[in-house]
């Protein structure tokens, strides 16, 4: 029998209410959980990811990849890049997470902004990206 949207959701919402109790161990599959759950519910997804990275034991500073870079990647191949760029727009803490604080830079991200001519929005990651001291690259190698 084929489980329903919301059973899947469920166990979704289930597995990571469980492995986030050991962040750094379950990094992979909390991040693509996030992912999974955007397809049927975005909304929750941002609250998870928001969880994720607002969590001390995320450590952005210097394993911040999964949790930015590779969500945001991931997340532009499953729900597309217009709807990730409106989830960075509509939530401030996700955009400085992954510009401001992470060691592990999304750089494409600030291009598809300006693509999507969200020129204010891209001005605001290349100020985080500037100001970013745990950045892996010089901010010049970024743009």
């Amino acid at each position: 029998m084929k489980k329903s949207n919301s059973d899947k959701e469920t166990i979704l919402l289930d597995s990571f209410e469980i492995l986030k109790e050991n962040i750094d161990k379950n990094r992979d599959k909390l991040a693509e959980i996030v992912v999974k759950v955007a397809k049927g519910n975005l909304d929750l997804s941002v609250e998870m990811w928001n969880y994720l990275i607002d969590h001390p034991d995320s450590n952005l500073k210097s394993e911040g990849f999964r949790f930015t870079w590779k969500i945001m990647s991931d997340l532009e191949d499953k729900i597309g890049e217009e709807k990730v760029h409106n989830i960075l727009k509509d939530n401030q803490n996700i955009l400085e997470a992954c510009y401001g604080k992470s060691d592990s830079i999304y750089y494409y991200g600030i291009f598809k902004m300006i693509k999507f001519n969200q020129v204010e929005m891209a001005d605001r990651a290349l100020e985080l990206l500037n100001s970013n001291r745990y950045k892996e690259e010089s901010f010049a190698s970024y743009i």
